[in-house]
């Protein structure tokens, strides 16, 4: 099966869950392509690694680019937005899978009447789903993948005083950092010193505006509680067991990517999730007891941080099993391949 990836990911694996993702994907499926199409690409190219990136300008090159593309391949995958704009307009020849993995835009009925499938990634999308268009067979539940070699669960955390809090999720711009929660974040620290907050950022190639601004209300407000790396990680898995909480402060729905892979791969380790209530992700936490859940206020982050120190036994014990049962990469591959030769039998 020739399988084509079309996203709006900006094809850096190593940074952007959404890359990763469709990355993982493409490396397991071997005659597959990665075709992007993203305002922070100029534009990239790579045979070895088949994908190829755009920059939106490109767009009136690209409506004719596309439908030439997909009559070489077997199956369409789309994995982004509801509704990628360029592609739902483009691609009418080919079987269409479609994965959601970011609440960005509405839904298009045309759009959903052409996929043979449609993959939400947490149970909130899927029921919005379900709302929107009557439960339909073609709408499936499907978490994104972790390789649990890479992250393998440890249940020695370290020493509850103090409470250590990971924030893995930093935006790109600083436009986004409102709604990805990280201002009530800094004033939790603010609010008590005693919590020690890591904030990871990534060094984007393009437009990466975010790391200034933090930087500088830090120092303005001598905040020392907050510890902040600018760098791309080798081992993730060490720096999720050197802290109690991964956290995800999202104060909009669509703060961020509705099932954010940092949370997926704390559990994997070991590590509850300490995430606020408007996050989509919270109702799986919730149904499975795997972190805690705040109202997005700073004084609430803080109150239940040490809520959640004083049960860190019991949520971990209840841990252990949910990244088997959920996100492994192998049964993830499966679960995409059966979809794919349903496709290809249609």
């Amino acid at each position: 099966m020739r399988i084509i990836y079309w996203t709006t990911a900006c094809i850096e694996p190593k940074i952007e869950a959404i890359s990763k993702e469709v990355f993982s994907l493409s490396k397991h499926f071997k005659s597959s392509f990665v075709f992007s199409v993203n305002p922070h690409i100029i534009f990239k190219f790579s045979y070895r690694n088949r994908y190829i990136g755009f920059n939106p300008i490109w767009y009136p090159f690209l409506r004719i680019l596309i439908p030439v593309v997909e009559f070489f391949c077997d199956i369409n995958h789309v994995y982004g937005d509801i509704a990628p704009w360029i592609y739902y307009k483009s691609l009418k020849r080919k079987p269409i899978v479609h994965t959601i993995a970011s609440e960005k835009g509405e839904l298009n009925a045309e759009f959903f009447e052409r996929c043979s499938f449609i993959i939400c990634q947490t149970t909130s999308m899927k029921s919005k789903l379900d709302k929107m268009v009557g439960k339909h067979e073609k709408v499936k539940l499907i978490y994104p993948g972790i390789d649990l070699v890479k992250f393998q669960y440890d249940i020695k955390a370290p020493d509850p005083n103090p409470p250590r809090i990971l924030f893995a999720t930093a935006p790109r711009t600083s436009e986004e950092l409102e709604k990805r929660g990280v201002f009530r974040l800094l004033k939790a620290a603010q609010i008590d010193p005693h919590i020690q907050f890591t904030l990871l950022f990534r060094r984007w190639t393009h437009s990466y505006t975010s790391f200034a601004v933090v930087q500088d209300y830090i120092e303005k407000n001598k905040i020392k509680n907050i510890r902040l790396r600018n760098e791309i990680v080798g081992n993730m898995s060490e720096i999720y067991k050197n802290h109690h909480f991964t956290l995800i402060p999202f104060t909009e729905g669509d703060g961020g990517k509705e099932c954010p892979d940092s949370a997926l791969e704390s559990i994997a380790c070991g590590r509850p999730v300490l995430i606020s209530d408007v996050s989509d992700f919270s109702s799986f936490i919730r149904r499975n007891k795997c972190g805690v859940i705040y109202d997005t206020s700073s004084e609430d982050m803080v109150k239940k941080i040490y809520e959640g120190i004083s049960d860190y036994d019991i949520l971990q014990k209840k841990m252990e099993n949910i990244a088997i049962e959920f996100f492994d990469l192998e049964k993830i591959l499966s679960s995409y391949e059966m979809l794919y030769e349903k496709c290809f039998g249609e």
